[in-house]
């Protein structure tokens, strides 16, 4: 397919990237990040907004969106969080793809709710895919726009498609998940956990702290110091949560290591990631317990960031999650 510029970026935002449903979760053994959208569900609903496949790569923006000028006219697909877009001052709310001209600003002001925004453009953007994807994983420093977040100055291109503007118009609902609580299964080490922290990180409120990032979502509450904090490194899927030697927990996300030792207390199913996803800073953070059976039937989009492999990997490894 051809592409041509779609993009000058006049500011970057927060921390904007180029990102895809699909992740490199099979690279895993070299010590490679699984990365992609933190919210797939929100990714791919742009992209299907925008009549692009699920996995077409989007801009993922985090809590402040960028300034962009359309360099042709084209349509954009919003969903995910209200980080508050307009297209020339006119409000475009998330779930609504719209038709923008050439020479057209794209800007985002006031955060109303969620932590993550995803716009697609009809045809994709174009960025040279690594190890299968176009997500940008920025401690590696590849894939995406260079390996790092977007910044004044920029030009991004995005495929042609002829029928652009007759994709304005669509409407999708998602649900954010804001006021959910996030389903977990116990994890391997609990038996280095005082007796009743399981229970206590069912019980407590929990708030997302400002250092997370999209390695982990730091979680601040009660204390749940293990009795070992160090542990010899072990494989970890997207979702554990492990609680290093201050006792309060860190739930990983799409960019987190493959390995680690801290002792993994519990696990955030797949499905309910896009959930913890778009908390943001100082949003508060519920868990409650499920079932493995339960697990496997959750339903979430293709491209979700924590692969089948990965989950039968994990139940293998604590005997079952009983």
């Amino acid at each position: 397919m051809r592409s041509a510029p779609i993009f000058e970026v006049m500011a970057g935002g927060l921390l904007t990237t180029v990102q895809e449903t699909r992740s490199r979760a099979r690279f895993g053994r070299y010590g490679v990040a699984a990365g992609g959208a933190l919210d797939p569900r929100s990714a791919a609903l742009a992209n299907r907004l925008a009549g692009n496949p699920d996995d077409a790569a989007v801009l993922e923006m985090t809590l402040t969106g960028p300034v962009l000028r359309v360099l042709r006219s084209t349509t954009l697909g919003l969903a995910g969080a209200d980080l508050g877009m307009t297209v020339d001052g006119r409000p475009v709310a998330p779930g609504w793809s719209v038709a923008v001209r050439t020479g057209a600003t794209v800007s985002f002001g006031e955060r109303r709710c969620g932590a993550r925004a995803y716009l697609a453009v009809a045809g994709g953007l174009d960025v040279a895919p690594v190890l299968g994807t176009r997500s940008t994983d920025l401690a590696g420093g590849f894939g995406g726009l260079a390996g790092r977040a977007v910044r004044a100055g920029d030009v991004l291109a995005a495929f042609t498609v002829p029928d652009a503007p007759a994709r304005a118009g669509r409407w999708g609902a998602a649900d954010l998940g804001l006021n959910r609580p996030l389903r977990i299964l116990p994890g391997p080490h609990r038996p280095l956990f005082p007796a009743g922290a399981f229970l206590t990180l069912l019980k407590a409120e929990w708030q997302v702290a400002p250092e997370s990032n999209r390695m982990g979502a730091r979680l601040v509450g009660p204390q749940l110091a293990p009795r070992r904090a160090d542990i010899p490194s072990v494989g970890l899927p997207v979702g554990a949560i492990q609680v290093p030697g201050d006792g309060q927990p860190i739930a990983l996300l799409a960019d987190r290591q493959p390995t680690g030792g801290y002792p993994v207390l519990a696990i955030v199913i797949a499905a309910d990631l896009p959930y913890l996803a778009q908390r943001a800073p100082g949003d508060v953070v519920r868990f409650m317990r499920t079932t493995l059976e339960e697990a496997r039937r959750a339903k979430a989009l293709p491209g979700t960031v924590a692969t089948d492999e990965e989950g039968w990997t994990l139940a293998r490894a604590t005997g079952g999650l009983t």
